[in-house]
């Protein structure tokens, strides 16, 4: 009994040194930067295509209409696309879900450097890490995820009179929303 007592106190002191011993070896380590790439928008690449993405949502219905535009750095489009979308629950998660579609839609493409613009400076700036949205958590997780995939990536704020096509399209794109009748 006795030695079996001593024997727990051993392995109690052994544990508890070897605890002080990691927690000194974790301080001691330096910080790390993550290794996941992000977006970075202080110094915009040199970029051969600009997307550039906006949204239109009617809160009555939920429902958001999605446009992207694709120009080369001549600002000459290439491509333009729009979609609409069911339950949508504000204007900022429609501003995300247009990034997200028109980054889906640049890999698809097999566009290497891009730059993607958008006229929601909330999105920007959540995408930036300088907000926080629970509402679009998962859809600036799948932008970050996407990010990795282009060489040379830059998203940057937009003014709204920039993006006169692809509001266009996104509204028309709205109007042409049939509710699915329960």
């Amino acid at each position: 009994m006795l030695l079996s007592s001593l024997l727990l106190a051993l392995v109690i002191a052994i544990l508890l040194h070897g605890s002080s011993l990691l927690s000194e070896w974790k301080e001691a380590q330096p910080i790390s930067t993550p290794r996941c790439k992000k977006p970075q928008t202080p110094r915009p690449p040199r970029t051969e295509v600009i997307c550039r993405s906006d949204a239109a949502w009617k809160k009555e219905l939920k429902a958001a209409g999605l446009a992207w535009t694709f120009s080369d750095v001549r600002n000459e489009r290439f491509s333009s696309h729009s979609v609409t979308c069911a339950l949508v629950i504000s204007s900022l998660v429609a501003e995300g879900l247009a990034m997200r579609s028109e980054m889906e839609q640049a890999i698809d493409l097999q566009l290497r450097k891009v730059t993607f613009e958008s006229d929601s400076l909330q999105l920007v700036s959540a995408i930036e890490g300088s907000s926080y949205f629970s509402k679009i958590h998962g859809i600036l997780s799948d932008i970050h995820l996407l990010s990795s995939y282009f060489d040379e990536i830059s998203i940057r704020f937009c003014h709204r009179e920039n993006l006169v096509i692809e509001d266009g399209l996104a509204k028309q794109a709205l109007r042409g929303f049939v509710p699915n009748p329960v």
